[in-house]
């Protein structure tokens, strides 16, 4: 907001904008038009500051799938409103930046071992990609995998991997789901097993696992594994239940 108003956007427009009963109706035209025309920074420095950027959110899920992040774009050359409103913008991010926090329902993303994942509003994994990595030595979070899946856990299942331990998967509680043993230790291994023997000669092996849930549940009722090895593609769809089929 402070850098629109040096910029020399009028007071009046700005006062409009950061008003919670008007700003949602200026910021998400404004933000609509810039995105739709690709200006990704116009649209963060339009509701830099506002409490109501929430509407620009919605607007940059929908137009590219961007989410939003507070950041600092402090110091006095932004003019007396920067003081006043806390020199604060909001800035659009995009997944391979890392780690983002969604915003009107835009997805969470996060790297961890060299691997991403698309977390939506309940934490859920709805996707997770990337070039698998051999490590034997990785460990096992035995609370994550207790806790994975919550009240929605089956009294068949355990705490499964997306991506395995051996495979340096990572111990947080979002590569962990609960699985139905069967499914766990025969058909998912032998796709893990699969993986491993391509590695152990030299192949390169990329995944990308599309996890479907049915209303609020934690749990994955299937897995959409689409997977290359030496840029070969297969494709397997399980189900979440005994056999995997």
């Amino acid at each position: 907001m402070a850098e629109a108003y040096a910029n020399g956007a009028s007071q009046t427009r700005l006062l409009l904008q950061s008003n919670p009963l008007t700003g949602v109706g200026v910021l998400s035209y404004d933000a609509k038009g810039a995105l739709m025309e690709g200006r990704y920074g116009d649209a963060a420095q339009m509701a830099g500051g506002a409490a109501t950027g929430f509407a620009v959110g919605a607007v940059a899920q929908k137009y590219g799938g961007y989410g939003l992040a507070f950041e600092d774009i402090g110091g006095p050359q932004y003019g007396p409103l920067a003081s006043q409103r806390g020199a604060v913008n909001l800035r659009l991010v995009t997944p391979d930046e890392g780690v983002t926090s969604g915003v009107g329902g835009a997805p969470r993303v996060e790297t961890r071992n060299g691997y991403t994942y698309s977390l939506d509003d309940l934490g859920r994994a709805t996707r997770i990609e990337g070039e698998l990595s051999s490590n034997p030595a990785q460990g096992r979070s035995p609370q994550a995998q207790l806790n994975a899946g919550g009240s929605y856990r089956l009294p068949g299942d355990e705490g499964g991997h997306f991506i395995g331990r051996r495979f340096d998967g990572p111990l947080e509680d979002f590569n962990h789901f609960a699985q139905d043993m069967n499914f766990n230790r025969g058909a998912y291994k032998s796709l893990e097993n699969s993986w491993q023997r391509a590695l152990d000669v030299g192949k390169s092996v990329y995944f990308d696992i599309k996890p479907s849930y049915t209303g609020p549940s934690l749990r994955p009722g299937s897995l959409d594994v689409f997977y290359k090895i030496d840029d070969v593609p297969y494709r397997k769809t399980f189900m979440n239940r005994p056999g995997g089929q």
